[in-house]
């Protein structure tokens, strides 16, 4: 039964409207819930690729010092230093 206060304000929701816009939200939460699956596969992958290149740069590092330390060693026997 509407009361003074919504007579005054010319408002009235029915439980139809609010029935409404409750599957509203349901479908749009449904969306984001697919949506975050989506980032979150994106977010595991290339956490893996990072993973993979920081792998890349370390194993780099230590090639370079072999090679480095194989250099100075070539050219200290022909040098014979």
């Amino acid at each position: 039964m509407p009361t003074d206060d919504d007579r005054r304000s010319g408002v009235t929701v029915s439980n139809r409207e609010i029935y409404d816009q409750v599957l509203a939200t349901k479908g749009l939460t449904s969306k984001l819930v697919d949506k975050l699956e989506v980032v979150e596969k994106r977010d595991t992958d290339h956490e893996a690729r990072i993973r993979s290149l920081e792998q890349w740069r370390w194993t780099m590092t230590g090639v370079t010092a072999v090679i480095s330390w194989g250099g100075a060693a070539i050219v200290a026997a022909i040098t014979g230093g």
